[in-house]
């Protein structure tokens, strides 16, 4: 190592340092370690600590290399994937209102019933991505970009909105199936 960073002989070194070209396991198994020992004489606890922190980075290095586009195609194949009856992927939203009050978390919320919930299902809200991307296209392919005001898509309309009243009582009537695999608590 020292002969590497010293000047002589500089011209018998090559620093060709690409990510490809990386054996990960090798890199955490030995170098880091021994790098931390050596140099920084640190314990061997803290040696733990730099493993993973370099883990972290080697999965981001790993998460570079997945497009934009492959991540939103994951996010929708996920929605058709649902394991169980109740499961839930993530706790924003109502979904939170509707599973803390069943689970017993949520005693009370402070609100006014008679306000629109402004709630739309997923599959329509990902049908609703997809045709906005679409729109985007149409509109760069067909040179409107000259157009000075940028598009708005409201998505909730006044017709059929829920308020927070019907909402929770249709909450209620799908409570036959137990939301105890909707919310798992360690």
């Amino acid at each position: 190592m020292n002969q590497l960073i010293s000047h002589r002989n500089r011209q018998h070194y090559s620093l060709d340092f690409e990510m490809e070209h990386i054996n990960w396991d090798e890199y955490f198994r030995h170098y880091i370690p021994g790098i931390r020992k050596f140099h920084f004489r640190e314990d061997p606890g803290n040696v733990r600590k730099a493993r993973v922190h370099y883990k972290h980075l080697y999965v981001l290095h790993k998460l570079s290399k997945i497009s934009f586009w492959s991540l939103i195609l994951y996010l929708l194949v996920k929605q058709f994937s649902h394991p169980l009856p109740g499961w839930m992927d993530n706790l924003n939203g109502p979904g939170i209102i509707v599973v803390g009050s069943v689970r017993g978390f949520i005693h009370c919320i402070y609100g006014d019933k008679l306000q629109k919930a402004n709630i739309m299902p997923a599959d329509y809200c990902i049908n609703a991505m997809v045709v906005a991307a679409w729109d985007t296209h149409r509109r760069y392919r067909n040179r409107m970009v000259q157009q000075i005001e940028l598009p708005v898509y409201n998505f909730i309309y006044e017709k059929n909105n829920l308020s927070w009243e019907k909402y929770m009582h249709l909450a209620s009537k799908g409570l036959h199936e137990p939301l105890d695999k909707a919310l798992c608590i360690v």
